[in-house]
């Protein structure tokens, strides 16, 4: 996949890989430079080069001899190439919302535990645990990221 297919913009450069992680970068990775609240991406893009991303998506110009992109909005590039890169999963994936202020977690609990009674796999994220797979694991952010990826999970042999 090229970056211009994951952004709509850029130049045709083969992407194998996403990340906001530059300890995560390889060849053929798109590094993403994410501003945060104590340390910016964009401090880590040389890094990321260094460990073979092809292009990086940045608020800012860095000059560091791969392709950039511009963004104005880190997080909605990312969500966008994350759902093009793979395949868009959730344009087919029945989902359950839960809001509210109380009772949360236990509810999303028992509807998937009624799910999987039913014969329905479930998946589930929330803000104490993830259920991908039939695999549970405490959560660190409440709101999980997109393009987190190393690899494509489309090519067997990477």
């Amino acid at each position: 996949m090229t970056l211009r297919e994951l952004l709509g913009d850029g130049p045709d450069v083969v992407v194998t890989g996403l990340t906001f992680d530059n300890r995560l970068a390889g060849p053929g990775t798109l590094f993403f430079c994410v501003p945060g609240f104590t340390r910016d991406g964009h401090d880590f893009a040389p890094d990321a080069v260094s460990r073979g991303a092809v292009a990086l998506v940045v608020t800012r110009p860095l000059g560091l001899g791969v392709p950039e992109v511009v963004v104005d909005d880190m997080r909605a590039a990312m969500a966008r190439a994350a759902a093009v890169f793979h395949g868009d999963p959730t344009s087919s994936l029945p989902v359950v919302g839960v809001t509210g202020t109380s009772g949360k977690t236990t509810t999303t609990h028992i509807v998937r535990a009624l799910l999987e009674a039913a014969g329905r796999p479930c998946g589930l994220l929330g803000t104490v645990a993830s259920v991908v797979a039939g695999e549970e694991r405490p959560v660190v952010r409440t709101t999980p990221r997109a393009g987190h990826q190393r690899r494509s999970s489309r090519r067997p042999d990477r």
